[in-house]
């Protein structure tokens, strides 16, 4: 795992940091189970679900993603930094429990020899993002420009 700002990093959090992160936090549990080559897994799927997102953030340039500090002051980094480390090690936890890669399956085709299909559940399962982890970094999102009502 190469975490930021060693560049091609895959991680906002290191696992000591998120270590830390986690033993300050309750229900934890599921994280705690997890062997170490699992947590850094985790940790790298979390940052690849947050990546999903735009953000607001203003880069050294396309290929250099560090934050440009002509336009951030240390201690805007410093912040913007730490929300991430955060956000990732919520985004983490959330996937170890909710597993969003793979919802529930409805049926199963047999090659076209016969198709099982299993009753659905009645909730649409976890959502993609945990809500702490967009709680965190709301203020470094960039907002949607069209909104479609009916």
């Amino acid at each position: 795992m190469t975490v930021y700002p060693t560049t091609t990093y895959d991680s906002w959090v290191s696992l000591a940091d998120a270590e830390t992160y986690f033993g300050k936090r309750m229900n934890s549990e599921a994280w705690d189970a997890l062997s170490d080559p699992n947590k850094e897994v985790a940790l790298q799927q979390a940052f690849r679900s947050l990546d999903e997102m735009s953000y607001t953030f203003v880069f050294t340039s396309a290929t250099v993603l560090t934050f440009a500090t002509s336009y951030y002051t240390a201690a805007q980094i410093a912040i913007m930094i730490a929300m991430m480390e955060n956000a990732q090690c919520e985004q983490a936890l959330h996937e170890i429990l909710n597993n969003p890669d793979f919802p529930d399956v409805q049926s199963v085709d047999l090659g076209g020899l016969r198709r099982v299909s299993f009753p659905a559940k009645k909730s649409k399962g976890p959502p993609r993002f945990a809500a702490r982890a967009i709680a965190m970094i709301r203020t470094f999102l960039r907002a949607k420009t069209v909104t479609m009502t009916r």
